[in-house]
């Protein structure tokens, strides 16, 4: 298989509706667990698959904030399916706020070798505003599509070049396994926040998960590429874009 998808981030928020749920929440936290110190306003402790953050309990009630956030890892979430994750204060997915998610399509691109994918323009009438972030040999290194003071993002990356700059090694081994080396790896990823998600979708909790995986794929299908050329720019820019000749929807990708 030429891709693997899978969420790379997800944050949650936990609901509580007392402060004595809040310490029946803060006692579930395992003996000896570790401390990071504090940060933006709550107390973080790490566990093998995830970072919880605590607000003292009077302050979140007078700024209106969450008290309790918990941040997956990466890692973990690579690993592991979804509808398997470990949640850490009981298993109601109802209880838990989706914060943001991100789902991601790392893609061999080797077979596309055709078109420089990262150097293309990605269009969808789903995300307005595009921008570039080139490295040093003026190549683009990461696309977006949207902005995320609106809560949607989609961004396009060199994971090769990722890897390469990163110590994760488990990671590097998880994607060599299934792709049979890192060497033509690009990402295609949407993040989604909770402004988004309750505004514009009515999706809240991690029980509407099928609503957030419906979404997402509306959101992928509406990707389609083109070569970067003055020509198709201008296009773009007069949205003439029954004329440009778009050499892959996503869906091709995969």
């Amino acid at each position: 298989m030429n891709y693997l998808s899978h969420i790379d981030t997800l944050y949650l928020y936990r609901k509580v509706f007392t402060e004595y749920d809040y310490w029946q929440c803060m006692d579930c936290l395992p003996e000896g667990t570790k401390t990071l110190g504090y940060a933006r306003g709550y107390d973080w402790y790490e566990l093998d698959y995830c970072r919880i953050g605590f607000m003292d309990y009077d302050k979140s009630l007078r700024s209106k904030n969450y008290p309790i956030v918990v941040q997956y890892n990466a890692t973990y979430l690579l690993q592991t399916d979804i509808k398997d994750i470990t949640l850490p204060f009981g298993n109601d997915t109802t209880l838990y706020l989706i914060k943001r998610i991100d789902y991601s399509y790392t893609i061999d691109v080797q077979k596309y070798c055709e078109f420089d994918l990262l150097n293309s323009i990605a269009v969808s009438p789903n995300f307005k505003k595009s921008s570039y972030i080139e490295g040093k040999d003026r190549k683009v290194e990461t696309a977006y599509l949207g902005l995320r003071k609106t809560g949607k993002v989609f961004r396009m990356y060199n994971k090769t070049k990722e890897l390469s700059d990163t110590k994760n090694h488990i990671k590097r081994q998880i994607l060599n396994s299934h792709f049979g080396n890192t060497e033509n790896l690009v990402v295609f990823e949407i993040e989604l926040h909770r402004k988004y998600l309750k505004d514009r979708a009515s999706i809240s909790t991690l029980s509407q998960l099928d609503e957030v995986n419906h979404l997402v794929a509306h959101l992928f299908l509406g990707l389609k590429f083109c070569d970067n050329t003055p020509e198709n720019r201008q296009m773009l820019r007069q949205k003439n874009n029954k004329h440009i000749n778009f050499f892959y929807p996503f869906n091709h990708l995969i």
